[in-house]
């Protein structure tokens, strides 16, 4: 075993394996249902109108992002953390910061990949859009709730926004490829 790693190592993998799984269950849950009953009434056919519907949706990811540069700003101002050069550690502003980095590199993804869905996929699977966009929003409020309360706990909010981008890629590449 790592000489570094924490004594209680072995649970908080479980813990996060556990995480892991409930969140790919939840998105598996959620999105089935959204799909359902979910429609796209103006199913946009030209190029232009399929990119400005990914973007559109884009814009839900972005106000997460929006909201960790929010939460990173007004703690900094409110702390003695007013100082970037301030070294001492601030858990609160460690964990929002990982929050920042981590739903920035999710927003690129989902950015990237709704765009690219959005140009090769059958009109009616355009629906897939909204609905990842709105586990992404969910995902991110479990991801920072659970790390404010455990570290561990963030995996289910990681599970529920990056499993369905990772499907969505998967998808993607075959409708491109195949």
């Amino acid at each position: 075993m790592d000489s570094d790693a924490p004594p209680n190592l072995r649970r908080s993998q479980l813990e996060v394996i556990a995480g892991m799984a409930i969140g790919i269950g939840l998105g598996a849950g959620i999105g089935f249902l959204l799909w359902r009953h979910l429609g796209v009434s103006a199913r946009p056919a030209e190029i232009h109108e399929r990119l400005a519907f990914a973007a559109k949706w884009s814009l839900m990811p972005a106000i997460c992002l929006l909201v960790g540069i929010a939460m990173v700003a007004n703690h900094r101002f409110f702390s003695r953390c007013i100082d970037p050069l301030d070294t001492a550690p601030d858990r609160t502003l460690a964990i929002w910061r990982h929050y920042l980095a981590n739903t920035q590199e999710q927003t690129v993804l989902f950015v990237i990949g709704t765009a690219a869905f959005a140009a090769v996929t059958p009109l009616y699977w355009l629906k897939a859009i909204p609905i990842i966009a709105a586990l992404f929003v969910l995902g991110r409020i479990l991801f920072v709730t659970g790390y404010l309360i455990r570290p561990t706990l963030r995996a289910t909010g990681f599970a529920l926004t990056f499993y369905p981008i990772v499907g969505l890629y998967a998808v993607t590449t075959w409708l491109y490829w195949f």
